[in-house]
């Protein structure tokens, strides 16, 4: 329900149309896990709001939380494709106890992210609320997917909270 509503908020922009910090910080083709742990210099962990699970797929809306701070840095929706993921990778992910970034470094998962897309979301009181921000607020995030071990694995929709 909440990914088919964040993404009727979500408009596709060009690079020079994200302002700095948000730029650097979802314009690559890293996992934004360590990208976030690098900016806010702590690791981050796992919050899970909803998830569901079929043979083949995990679906689920999540935050990447500073536990430190008691601060949501990330929003995101992830599409996960089970079967594209060796066993132990699998039941890691499925366990929810540590963000999917973490999970493919432990495991050493031959792994490529790429940024499809950055996008801006505009009045969209669901990720306003994750992000504990004013439900006028304007976010940036990025639409990427990350292929491992040369299947496409996981898809997935990342939303920055904002940056002072």
């Amino acid at each position: 329900k909440m990914a088919v509503g964040l993404l009727s908020f979500c408009k596709d922009i060009s690079a020079e149309e994200v302002p700095e910090p948000y730029r650097s910080l979802l314009h690559h083709d890293k996992h934004m896990t360590l990208t976030l742990e690098a900016q806010y210099g702590c690791k981050l962990d796992l919050e899970v709001f909803h998830s569901q699970k079929t043979q083949t797929e995990l679906s689920r809306e999540i935050a990447l939380v500073d536990k430190e701070r008691n601060l949501r840095v990330q929003f995101a929706l992830a599409r996960v494709n089970l079967s594209a993921l060796a066993e132990p990778v699998r039941v890691d992910i499925v366990a929810e106890q540590e963000p999917i970034g973490h999970v493919l470094v432990k495991h050493n998962v031959q792994r490529f992210v790429t940024c499809e897309a950055l996008l801006k979301v505009e009045n969209c009181p669901g990720v306003a609320e994750k992000l504990s921000a004013a439900p006028n607020t304007v976010f940036y995030g990025r639409r990427a997917f990350i292929t491992c071990d040369g299947q496409r694995a996981i898809d997935v929709v990342e939303v920055l909270r904002p940056i002072a």
